[in-house]
């Protein structure tokens, strides 16, 4: 998704379930998609948009109505996060070749993010970036942030400039979210 708030609520709705989520940059190629989905058994790819190309792999297109739909029967309390399905499957960047994959644990995650807690308490618990939630940094940092009480506004589209991030701040965001 093009949208980081759709990206963290795809996120926990995963670990609802108890599936390990795969956060790929909404600009990967249909062809990488596919071959990441072949190698590394993907089920299905979440999009907010069909990408251009005939190569083949499991998606679907991301319904907004789905961020306000419960599913029939499901029991929230039931599907503990463990690390028989990890938090997540992170690519690498892929500069030294094809991009490597590896797990990373829940446990691994809380440490991450508790680690960052001296940071997120020292602020005035807002936290802006105009980078996509593909990079595990960001995933890290926004979780953080909303795990100690933040507030996350998401900035509408990709910010490539000073003058677009500026022009983000000043403009009131729609889209709001906390824990």
């Amino acid at each position: 998704m093009v949208d980081n708030i759709d990206v963290v609520l795809s996120i926990l709705a995963c670990w609802k379930i108890g599936a390990t989520p795969v956060v790929v940059d909404f600009r990967t190629p249909r062809s990488q998609r596919a071959r990441q989905a072949r190698d590394f058994g993907l089920k299905m790819v979440f999009e907010s948009r069909a990408m251009p190309g005939d190569e083949a792999y499991p998606n679907a297109l991301f319904d907004a109505g789905w961020k306000s739909a419960s599913a029939p029967g499901f029991d929230a309390n039931a599907a503990a996060m463990d690390d028989a399905s990890p938090a997540f499957l992170i690519f690498s960047s892929g500069t030294t070749g094809d991009p490597e994959a590896y797990t990373q644990s829940h446990e691994a995650l809380a440490r991450r993010i508790a680690a960052r807690r001296g940071v997120v308490e020292g602020t005035a618990k807002r936290f802006l970036t105009p980078m996509a939630l593909s990079y595990s940094a960001m995933r890290h940092q926004v979780l953080g942030y909303l795990l100690y009480g933040a507030i996350l506004a998401a900035m509408k589209g990709m910010a490539r400039n000073a003058r677009k991030i500026a022009t983000n701040i000043s403009t009131p965001c729609r889209t709001r979210m906390a824990f």
